[in-house]
């Protein structure tokens, strides 16, 4: 590390925060939505037909994420 320039040094220091906050960004934004089910995810969905849920609208909602 004392060999690298201040600059480098901020650099590295400034990436590993991002990526810090990348990888913590869906854990709390879980948390952050008080979910009823805290362990909920895309394939337990529950197509019943009185839910009027379409597997295509889904599908191409979880793609863009």
């Amino acid at each position: 590390m004392d060999d690298l320039a201040f600059d480098e040094r901020l650099a590295m220091l400034v990436e590993a925060e991002w990526l810090n906050r990348q990888n913590t960004k869906p854990t709390r934004a879980l948390k952050e939505a008080k979910l009823h089910i805290s362990n909920a995810c895309i394939e337990d969905i529950e197509f019943a037909k009185e839910r009027k849920l379409e597997r295509k609208t889904i599908r191409e909602l979880t793609a863009r994420t």
